[in-house]
């Protein structure tokens, strides 16, 4: 709901974090100490973290450490601690058979304060910003053969399309912008207007009614 691009990292990804800015964890109580030289080697080739909760304040056999195996990180400027996630409604029971239903989707009450925190290990800059209402959402992701960025935009309330939204996306190290166009199954495609300052790219989605997508084709730099 805050756009921002993500993807769940599971244990054997900890081995290369190289291709995320950030990493989340979200009270990730148990750890193992290798998993803790992993993610702190991963802060020492200037990479962000975010950590919530109880996070490695267990090793992997949930034996109590004296104090969480990460907490010497925390004054770090892009490592930053939230003490507690707080829930806008109640978790449902445990059990063996675990649901958790869509009415309890619901953002936690410091969602702000968690995407601030993210925001700043990321040293400022997201890899896609969107300005538009928390019922679009925003996906982005890669086409390394043809040298394409893609940003997949959808209007969960379509009865409301919107108009004229702004986009910055950052392009991939060494990759230079050769167009930029918006294709949609709702009308016509359409060449964006851009503007380029570094790596990022700034733009105006014209409009959105179900389903955009933006692709950004690029080419690399010339070796000099």
């Amino acid at each position: 709901q805050f756009r921002v691009p993500f993807g769940i990292v599971f244990d054997q990804q900890l081995r290369d974090l190289s291709r995320y800015k950030v990493l989340v964890l979200a009270d990730q109580d148990a750890l193992s100490d290798e998993q803790v030289a992993q993610i702190r080697q991963f802060v020492a080739d200037g990479g962000g973290l975010v950590v919530t909760g109880n996070t490695a304040l267990l090793t992997d056999w949930r034996t109590r450490r004296s104090h969480p195996a990460l907490a010497d990180l925390y004054g770090h400027s892009r490592v930053i601690y939230l003490p507690r996630i707080e829930a806008a409604a109640p978790a449902p029971p445990a059990q063996m058979s675990y649901d958790v239903p869509n009415a309890l989707w619901k953002l936690p009450h410091n969602a702000d304060a968690l995407v601030a925190a993210v925001k700043q290990a990321a040293g400022g800059k997201f890899s896609a910003e969107v300005e538009a209402p928390a019922w679009v959402v925003a996906e982005l992701a890669d086409q390394p053969a043809t040298g394409t960025r893609l940003l997949h935009l959808i209007n969960f309330k379509y009865q409301e399309p919107l108009r004229d939204i702004p986009v910055k996306v950052r392009l991939p190290q060494g990759a230079q912008l050769r167009e930029a166009v918006v294709e949609t199954p709702d009308g016509p495609s359409q060449e964006l207007h851009v503007t380029v300052e570094g790596d990022t790219v700034s733009f105006r989605v014209p409009e959105l009614k179900v389903y955009d997508l933006v692709l950004l084709r690029t080419e690399r730099n010339a070796a000099r």
